[in-house]
C-alpha cells in the first residue's frame, strides 16, 4: 500500500512537471556582456553538470558544481562564435544554444529539456516513472549484454510501470530506458 502511495505520487509529479516542459523559460540568464547565471532554485537540486561546448562539438569547460546558491559564469575569454551549454542534474538535461559576438552575449531561449526516469527499487519491484513526452521508448532489463525483458511503449505522455525481477536469479542487472533523446540505466543486484 506505501509503493502505491508513492507511485501515485510520483505520478502526479511527472504530470504536474509535464505542464511545464515544454514552456521556453530560461534555464540560464544573462548576467553582463558575456556572463550567464545558473539560478539555484530553478534546479531544485545540490549539484549540477555543466558543460560548454564549442560549433564543433569540442568541450571546452566541463564541471560538477554544487548549487547550494546561484551560480556566475563568465565567458569573457572566449572568442567570438556558437555555443552549446549543457546543464545536467539526476532529473533533467538542458541544453541551450548561445552566441558570442565582439560587445556581447545572445542566449537562444529555446531550451532543449530532457527529462530523465525515476527508478525505484523495492520489495523485488522495480517502478519506472518517466515523462516520455510522446516518445517511442523502449525498456528493459539486461544482464551483462543479453537483454532478458524488454517492452517498447508508443507515443506515451508519461510512463508509469512496475517490474517484478523476483524469478530472477541473483546476480547483477541493469534496467534501461531508450529512445531517441537518450539512454538511460540503473544497475541492481539481485
Amino acid at each position: 500500500m506505501k509503493s502505491q502511495i508513492i507511485n501515485i505520487f510520483i505520478a502526479i509529479i511527472f504530470t504536474a512537471v509535464s505542464a511545464f516542459a515544454t514552456t521556453t523559460e530560461p534555464v540560464i540568464t544573462s548576467n553582463g556582456a558575456k556572463s550567464f547565471i545558473i539560478n539555484h532554485t530553478e534546479w531544485n537540486s545540490s549539484f549540477v553538470d555543466i558543460t560548454i561546448s564549442d560549433d564543433e562539438g569540442i568541450n571546452i569547460y566541463s564541471n560538477h558544481q554544487e548549487l547550494k546558491r546561484s551560480k556566475q559564469y563568465s565567458l569573457e575569454n572566449l572568442k567570438a562564435g556558437d555555443y552549446v551549454i549543457t546543464i545536467s542534474n539526476e532529473i533533467k538535461t538542458v541544453i541551450n544554444n548561445i552566441t558570442i559576438t565582439q560587445k556581447e552575449m545572445l542566449i537562444d531561449f529555446e531550451a532543449n529539456t530532457t527529462f530523465k526516469p525515476v527508478f525505484n527499487f523495492a520489495n523485488n519491484n522495480i517502478d519506472v516513472n518517466y515523462l516520455a513526452a510522446g516518445v517511442d521508448t523502449k525498456i528493459y532489463i539486461q544482464e551483462n549484454d543479453r537483454v532478458l525483458y524488454q517492452t517498447n511503449i508508443k507515443n506515451m505522455g508519461s510512463i508509469n510501470k512496475r517490474y517484478s525481477v523476483a524469478n530472477l536469479p541473483s546476480g547483477d542487472y541493469s534496467i534501461v530506458v531508450s529512445n531517441k533523446n537518450g539512454t538511460f540505466s540503473k544497475n541492481f543486484t539481485k
